[in-house]
């Protein structure tokens, strides 16, 4: 069996398998949390399985059992098929089904699997303590502070999937019957068609991490100018679209220690959490954070905020997954559409090196 996989991984396409496994596993690989903590959402699932009586559990997403992003899903397509390029996208509904087959009938091009980054289903919609509820244990290591500080954390995360108050928004079940008429469409036209998006979260996660720690930025200001650095926001900026902004705090203010919010678990951030990040040391908060009770309650405790443009950072995001798939499968062909755009990267991990 491993000699059957190592000759699958040697070929120039990966199948949509391995292409799948290897996202999942990069995801656990350079996220803040570690393999335990990932692993342990799978547990807690069977756990409650199989407690479930027999009618409960024909209606349970099983799904959860073995997969411990609650927002990544196969759609449609055989695990064996062979994967010779995928349209990358960041919200994938039926008109861009319909691209991939005009792309294929008379564009020349071979797109085998639609890569969606977004997930607005009703799995995603019951299942996020799967991928939003940060762990104290694996925050605790990652800043250098105590467990205990970090706690209210991961307990006000709890409270809100619980309350099923979070990762979703209300009309989410017309999103959800957008990707299952997409699903039909690639379906039907022989096209694999997928979601990842903690994975790809995970990669910006790492990728703001990186570059501000190696820039150790003094102010806010100066950690605007070494996000820059990075292509995605550049571009943006260029091209007088969505810029970094503060939505509390001042760009002279000192960055101090900040919290990097660039995954699903911003989601779970509430007034008390908030307060929790300043009690325990932290002086800013970077992300994907909007306008509203969040940035309020961070004026309120006299935190930080620095905003990151969304679409700019699912694309770094998705980059960055896709990097390695490239450094795996040199061959496989990428098509950036939408409002996702490729930026092809000397080597993983050169956040800051390829030019736009």
């Amino acid at each position: 069996m491993k000699r059957e996989q190592e000759a699958g991984l040697s070929r120039p396409y990966p199948t949509l398998g391995q292409l799948w496994d290897y996202a999942i596993k990069l995801g656990i690989e350079v996220g803040y949390r570690d393999a335990e903590a990932v692993w342990q959402v799978c547990e807690r699932n069977r756990a409650r399985y199989a407690r479930m009586s027999a009618g409960m559990k024909r209606s349970f997403d099983k799904t959860r059992l073995t997969l411990p992003f609650g927002d990544c899903r196969i759609y449609t397509g055989a695990r064996h098929k062979r994967i010779r390029g995928l349209l990358a996208v960041i919200d994938g509904g039926p008109e861009v089904a319909l691209h991939v087959q005009q792309l294929n009938a008379k564009g020349g091009w071979n797109i085998d699997l639609l890569f969606a980054h977004h997930a607005p289903n009703k799995w995603t919609a019951t299942a996020p303590e799967d991928f939003c509820v940060p762990d104290a244990r694996c925050l605790a290591a990652c800043y250098g502070l105590p467990k205990k500080a970090l706690r209210p954390i991961e307990s006000e995360a709890w409270k809100l999937t619980r309350q099923g108050t979070c990762g979703m928004p209300k009309d989410y079940m017309q999103l959800h019957m957008k990707i299952m008429a997409a699903a039909e469409m690639c379906r039907q036209i022989d096209v694999a068609h997928v979601s990842v998006h903690t994975p790809c979260d995970e990669f910006a996660w790492r990728a703001i991490w990186e570059v501000l720690h190696e820039a150790k930025p003094e102010t806010c200001q100066d950690a605007i100018e070494a996000l820059y650095a990075i292509p995605e926001f550049r571009r943006f900026r260029q091209q007088g679209h969505q810029p970094i902004r503060m939505f509390a705090g001042s760009p002279g203010n000192l960055l101090g220690r900040w919290y990097n919010a660039m995954d699903g678990a911003t989601l779970t951030l509430t007034r008390n959490s908030i307060k929790a990040i300043k009690d325990a040391g932290f002086n800013s908060m970077v992300g994907v954070i909007y306008e509203g009770p969040m940035t309020e309650a961070a004026r309120e405790f006299g935190l930080n905020v620095i905003h990151l443009p969304h679409d700019a950072a699912d694309s770094l995001g998705i980059n960055g997954l896709l990097d390695r798939c490239l450094e795996r499968w040199p061959k496989l062909e990428v098509l950036a559409h939408g409002s996702f755009f490729r930026v092809e990267r000397p080597r993983a991990g050169a956040w800051t090196e390829a030019s736009i």
